[in-house]
């Protein structure tokens, strides 16, 4: 799923397509699928408020609640994006040169 996600969002890029997040990580969140796990969890209302805030923002991932947040800086800056922004200059060289 996370290559066909990237693969398609390269595509889209730079075409008139509002609001397009690539990626949505959420951590655990309140609900009964995580009822009695004692661990920390946000509320709905919040990441789904988190998930809403990134888009308007246009971000490409968005990381709407404490839990995901923590990971935010290392997803930025790990291999996955690096390559991905690999990929996306690879893409728009290869849309150019077919010009």
């Amino acid at each position: 799923m996370y290559g066909g996600v990237y693969a398609t969002g390269a595509e889209y890029r730079g075409l008139p397509v509002e609001n397009l997040a690539s990626f949505i990580v959420i951590g655990p969140i309140d609900t009964d699928m995580n009822r009695g796990l004692e661990i920390p969890k946000a509320a709905p209302e919040a990441a789904a408020a988190g998930i809403f805030d990134g888009f308007e923002k246009g971000e490409e991932e968005i990381f709407p609640d404490p839990g995901s947040q923590s990971i935010a800086e290392g997803w930025r800056n790990g291999v996955s994006k690096a390559l991905e922004r690999e990929f996306k200059a690879f893409v728009h060289l290869t849309a150019a040169r077919a010009e």
